[in-house]
């Protein structure tokens, strides 16, 4: 960084711990800054662009959510926490619509995504999910979803499943059947030489 940018980021840096001291509102477990990007442009006498930038340097963490039904940008100082499921919901979201080519995620839908964020394990949430929406993890998937639903009603008399294949990566299904994906990531990485993590102790084998 420039040693005028460094100069800028270290006055806001010292601008935002101020805001969250004096006024600071509690979301997911840490103390943020709400304030429009163009409060902290006029303070430093820059632009917004310049802010974007500079929140994007450590120690400065960012989010962004809506408040009061507007879209904003929270700040704090300090370091890097784990991500939320609303978080990582957005993440899967951007990557179901980057890799399946979908126009957008319903409201529906993202309450599913959020959903799998809390299930799976932490730390792993975006890895079998970015695998699952692969072909080869998709294959993996409902292969081990067929072999899932026929234990299911051959040993345990479950009528209530049915042998479907889904030709593309469905957020639903992987939503109701979040064990059988963890166990298809599992296997596959197992494949490609993943050694043994004690982690993976909570994947349900089928």
């Amino acid at each position: 960084m420039r040693a005028d940018a460094q100069e800028r980021h270290t006055k806001l840096c010292a601008l935002i711990q101020g805001v969250v001291d004096t006024d600071g509102q509690e979301f997911e477990g840490n103390k943020w800054a709400i304030l429009p990007l163009s409060d902290w442009a006029e303070q430093l006498g820059v632009t917004t662009k310049t802010v974007s930038r500079l929140i994007r340097h450590e120690p400065i963490q960012f989010t962004k959510t809506m408040v009061e039904g507007v879209p904003a940008t929270l700040l704090r100082v300090g370091k890097k926490g784990k991500q939320s499921p609303r978080e990582l919901a957005n993440i899967m979201a951007t990557l179901f619509k980057k890799h399946t080519g979908a126009d957008k995620v319903s409201r529906v839908q993202w309450g599913m995504l959020h959903g799998l964020a809390e299930e799976w394990p932490e730390g792993y949430q975006i890895a079998i999910f970015k695998h699952m929406i692969t072909p080869q993890g998709w294959r993996s998937f409902m292969a081990a979803l067929s072999l899932y639903v026929h234990v299911q009603q051959e040993a345990e008399g479950n009528t209530s499943l049915f042998k479907r294949y889904y030709d593309k990566p469905t957020i639903s299904v992987l939503r109701r059947f979040w064990q059988v994906a963890a166990d298809a990531y599992k296997t596959d990485m197992q494949g490609k030489g993943m050694k043994h993590d004690p982690d993976y102790d909570w994947f349900i084998d089928l």
